[in-house]
C-alpha cells in the first residue's frame, strides 16, 4: 500500500462508477454502489455522489480533507486499483473500487435497447 492524495484518488476514478463501502460498520460507515468521486482543490472537499438526477434521486457526501481523513492509500498489486481512506474519528474506514466505466454502462444500454428493438 502506497499513501495518496485525495486529487490523486479522484483523477484514478474521473469518468468511472466506483463502489464506495466499509468493511466494518461502526461509527459512521459508508456504502455506495455507482457513485461518482469528484475533489474541490479550493476547499478542499472530496465528495462521493450516487443517484440518478432524472429517475432514483441523488445523494452526497462532502469530506474535508484536512479534518477528516488521517491518510489515502492504494494497493496497486490487484487488477483493479483498491483505495482505502482512514479517517481521523470515529468512522469505518472505506474501500473504493472500479464499479464500471460510464462507456461500459453505456455500451450495456446500447446492448439492452437493440435486443428490446429485435424481440
Amino acid at each position: 500500500m502506497r499513501e495518496v492524495t485525495a486529487k490523486e484518488l479522484a483523477v484514478a476514478f474521473e469518468g468511472k462508477l466506483v463502489k464506495i463501502e466499509s468493511p466494518e460498520h461502526y461509527g459512521i460507515s459508508l456504502d455506495m454502489e455507482k457513485a461518482c468521486i469528484d475533489y474541490n482543490e479550493d476547499s478542499n472537499e472530496l465528495t462521493f455522489t450516487a443517484g440518478n438526477y432524472n429517475h432514483d434521486g441523488i445523494g452526497s457526501i462532502s469530506i474535508d480533507v484536512a479534518d477528516s481523513i488521517d491518510i489515502i492509500e492504494v494497493d496497486d498489486d490487484e487488477d483493479e486499483p483498491v483505495f482505502v481512506i482512514t479517517f481521523t474519528g470515529y468512522m469505518s474506514d472505506v474501500t473504493i473500487t472500479r464499479w464500471k466505466s460510464l462507456e461500459e454502462l453505456e455500451e450495456e444500454r446500447r446492448q439492452r435497447k437493440a435486443r428490446h428493438e429485435q424481440a
